[in-house]
Order: structure tokens, then sequence, then C-alpha cells
């Protein structure tokens, strides 16, 4: 394969993940025809296939981006972890399909049925081991308070942006996602 050829692969399989993307957020993972998606990036379902064999490896296709930008930009943040957490969540209430997308597939993941369920197992029990690092550099540098519970504390951490984004997408005008975080933030600093 010439590079220019997979140079248009990677573009091709960046606009089907929007689409998915898309479609997911706003119709969830069942009610997201593989058909329409296609349409949507421009190509028939088989088209679609040749880069996806299964709707299922689409949805971890989608969730896997997700992730690893969301990783990415958190360890590329120059200051604290506490101070990453504000930066997300300010980042977070910018983009409402992105957590739109991220409410549904993890409400329907908790099911041991859904393609993603294992996916999400995974990616949660990861979040708690990152969180966790991040806080005990944070609690070395006497940003975080010591006598914390660091497990814990990254259980609650991960519940508390999870609450609020579905609390925020459900009543954007009442939920300031970044004031909230940062009041809970403050009671764990040193």
């Amino acid at each position: 394969m010439t590079s220019a050829t997979q140079s248009e692969a990677v573009s091709k399989r960046d606009q089907i993940l929007d689409a998915a993307q898309e479609a997911f957020a706003t119709k969830g993972f069942r009610g997201a025809p593989m058909a329409a998606i296609a349409s949507a990036a421009g190509l028939t379902q088989p088209g679609l296939l040749h880069y996806f064999a299964t709707k299922t490896h689409l949805l971890l296709a989608v969730l896997e981006r997700r992730q690893d930008s969301d990783v990415e930009n958190f360890w590329n943040f120059g200051g604290s972890y506490l101070d990453a957490l504000i930066e997300l969540t300010a980042e977070n209430s910018e983009r409402p399909g992105i957590i739109r997308l991220f409410a549904t597939l993890s409400a329907e993941g908790v099911d041991p049925e859904n393609p993603g369920h294992a996916w999400w197992t995974d990616r949660y029990a990861t979040m708690r081991s990152l969180v966790i690092e991040a806080l005990e550099r944070d609690q070395a540098a006497g940003v975080l308070r010591a006598d914390l519970d660091l497990n814990v504390t990254a259980v609650q951490i991960i519940a508390m942006m999870d609450g609020l984004q579905l609390q925020w997408l459900l009543h954007p005008e009442d939920v300031d996602m970044v004031a909230a975080m940062d009041s809970f933030l403050q009671t764990l600093r040193a």
C-alpha cells in the first residue's frame, strides 16, 4: 500500500469513526444502524465492513479513540493532577456530543451481554490505576492531603466526573461542572 493510499485509508477510517461517534451518541449502540453510519461516512455498508468487520469492532474503535485522546491530553498537562482534572472538566463542558456518547455507551456497557462490557470493565480498572498513580504524585508533591485513602479518592473522582457529566447533559443550564469539580477537589488539597 502506498503512503498516499495509507493516508486516504486513515482519513476514511477517521470519517467512519466520526460518523459512528455521532450515531452512537445520539442513538446508542443498538439504535445506530451500520447502513446509516456508512452513509454518513460516504460509504456503502459493504465499504464500511471493509474497515470494520462488525458493529462491535466499530464501537470498540470509537471507545479506544476517545480513551486515547483523553489519556494523551491528560498526561501532557503540565500541572498537578487536580489542576488537570479542572482543565479536563472545562474541556468536557465544550463537547456535549462526546459526553453524550460516553454516558450512553457506558450505561449500555453495564449489561454483560453488551459487546462493550469488557472494554468498560477494563477501562474503569485502568482509570482507577492511572488516577491512583497521579494522586500519588500529587501527594508526594504536597498538593494532596496526606491522610487520604488514594483508592477511595480515585473512585470518588471518577464517580464525580461521571455523575457531573450526566447531570450536565440533563440540565446544562443548571449544572456548572467546572465549579462543582473545583469545589470537590478543594476538599482534597493539602
